[in-house]
């Protein structure tokens, strides 16, 4: 194990990631970390420059990383003295107490977001600063113009001739339409302080057209700026960085479909040899990243690694079908959270089932390979994880930013926890059946009692009474019951015989339709008849003339 000589102070150190790829950044700067200086860093008694970060040097701290370089520059604004580590995209701000916010200049949109729309007290500051550039279309230092601006300085202040100068971006708002820096001036290695104030320089802004140089006296320096050729600059390096993203893309590509054979390739392999079981997949895929994939010694000792914790811990399909045990996950599952041994939560592990509480001595919640991320989680949440170095299963410290989890229970303490939950079934169906049986004897009471309170008998008029059959009469139904003391029998009309009532009437309908249809058809025979004679009536008085 190498051994670096770190110096928190002066924040430097020995190892190479420091000496090439950190030295050159600034004290102030948090991209001067490496892992060696964050891991001897006193949280709680950081510097002045460094207490703004004091929530990120704990993360990397804990996971035994150096400081991210992944962003443009460090921004300090004047009025809140926010820190914010300034890039194209999503940026980070801080404030003096250590708290971070996310921040976002939507350019297309001209809209300001702010992450789960948390924002620091002076947030107008930081939204100011980007819409004012914005809305000026200024273009900060292009091509030599730094080079132009030092020789400029050199040329109308003698003094500066041996100085070295580099300018840090500030901002303000009495110069909100150009780009304010301050100087920083050195002489070979060391800082340089000018102490008198007709060659101290106070700051230097740059506009579309002009750059001026203010002088701590109240002097001002300035020339006309070649406006042209910056722009052209700007659009030639965007150009510029816009095919190296694509040549880093097309690489990552290559590299991601390479690296996927592989891994499909080592799987496959493993899977083969019966070291590799289902559960293991996101654990295998997880560990394997960290390996050197060329290096066959690597594999091997993951592949024990992973073959040693399939020995201790299994998940609940396996177990269950290894058990012979005829009890679903869902009702295992479900028996589990009537015990308070799991649970779900909304806001967690997508809803998915986390072990809590007593639950912990049979199982584990194990960090899976998946592309969500809880923010953070509390404390009653236990995660367990796989460690890349170590590639031992190890509990999670960090609260912040963890996998979704799975659960695997324990090999040799599934037996016990099985019985445990046939038991709980066993008495839960018991007292189900107790209840069912409760309710419908009280349900049979209850129908007693309805009928009882009205129901005497109609001999001695005694309530001791016992219910009997029904019978069904033509007049409708009635209800026989027994006097337990006089021994007598009677019956109660309970429902009238509505079928029978219906064909009454029906017939009777059809009676007096009959009735009706049989007086009509007589009357019109009679008056047939009737007119008949009158037909011979009247011809044979006309015929004969007997009829007088």
């Amino acid at each position: 194990m190498n051994i670096y000589d770190t110096n928190t102070e002066k924040l430097t150190c020995t190892c190479e990631d420091w000496k090439q790829t950190r030295k050159e950044y600034p004290i102030d700067d948090p991209r001067r970390l490496c892992k060696h200086i964050i891991n001897k860093l006193d949280i709680d008694n950081l510097s002045d420059n460094l207490k703004y970060f004091k929530e990120d040097i704990k993360f990397y701290k804990s996971k035994e990383w150096g400081f991210t370089k992944d962003f443009e520059k460090v921004l300090k604004l004047p009025i809140n003295g926010y820190i914010i580590l300034q890039d194209h995209y999503w940026m980070n701000v801080y404030d003096n107490n250590g708290n971070k916010y996310g921040y976002l200049y939507d350019t297309d949109n001209n809209k300001h977001v702010w992450a789960k729309n948390e924002k620091p007290v002076g947030y107008k500051e930081v939204e100011n600063h980007f819409r004012q550039k914005h809305d000026s279309k200024l273009i900060s230092f292009q091509g030599n113009e730094k080079s132009t601006l030092i020789n400029f300085i050199k040329k109308n202040i003698p003094s500066k001739q041996d100085v070295s100068f580099s300018f840090e971006e500030a901002y303000s708002e009495s110069f909100s339409d150009s780009y304010m820096f301050f100087v920083n001036e050195r002489i070979k290695l060391d800082t340089y302080y000018e102490e008198n104030t007709e060659y101290k320089i106070k700051f230097v802004t740059i506009d579309k057209y002009k750059v001026s140089v203010f002088m701590e006296n109240g002097n001002i320096f300035f020339y006309d700026r070649d406006y042209d050729y910056a722009l052209s600059c700007r659009q030639k390096n965007m150009l510029l960085e816009e095919q190296r993203l694509q040549r880093e893309e097309e690489i990552f590509e290559k590299e991601r479909q390479e690296y996927e054979k592989k891994l499909s390739e080592k799987r496959d392999t493993a899977k083969n040899k019966g070291y590799l079981w289902e559960i293991k997949d996101s654990l295998y895929r997880e560990a394997i990243t960290y390996c050197n994939r060329d290096h066959d010694a690597q594999y091997t000792e993951y592949i024990e690694a992973t073959y040693k914790i399939s020995d201790e811990y299994s998940d609940l399909k396996k177990l269950l079908k290894s058990s012979k045990s005829d009890i679903t996950s869902a009702l295992f599952n479900k028996t589990l959270n009537n015990l308070k041994m799991i649970k779900k939560v909304k806001t967690l592990n997508l809803n998915d089932w986390i072990i809590i509480d007593d639950g912990l001595k049979y199982g584990i919640n194990i960090e899976k390979d998946s592309k969500y991320f809880s923010e953070t989680i509390p404390d009653w949440y236990k995660v367990t994880t796989l460690d890349a170095h170590t590639l031992e299963l190890v509990e999670q410290r960090d609260r912040q930013n963890v996998r979704m989890t799975r659960i695997l229970w324990k090999n040799n303490q599934f037996e016990k926890l099985l019985d445990l939950v046939v038991e709980t079934i066993k008495n839960q169906n018991a007292e189900e059946r107790i209840n069912e049986l409760e309710k419908n004897i009280n349900s049979k009471q209850s129908i007693r009692e309805e009928w009882f309170k009205n129901v005497s008998c109609h001999n001695c008029g005694s309530k001791n009474i016992h219910k009997k059959n029904k019978r069904v009469y033509g007049y409708g139904t009635v209800q026989r019951y027994q006097c337990q003391d006089c021994k007598s029998i009677f019956q109660e009309k309970i429902q009238d015989n509505i079928h029978l009532d219906e064909t009454n009437n029906q017939v009777s309908n059809h009676h007096e339709e009959c009735k009706g249809s049989l007086e009509s058809n007589t009357i019109n025979n009679i008056q047939a008849k009737t007119n008949y004679f009158k037909e011979i009536y009247e011809f044979v008085k006309e015929k004969t003339g007997l009829i007088k």
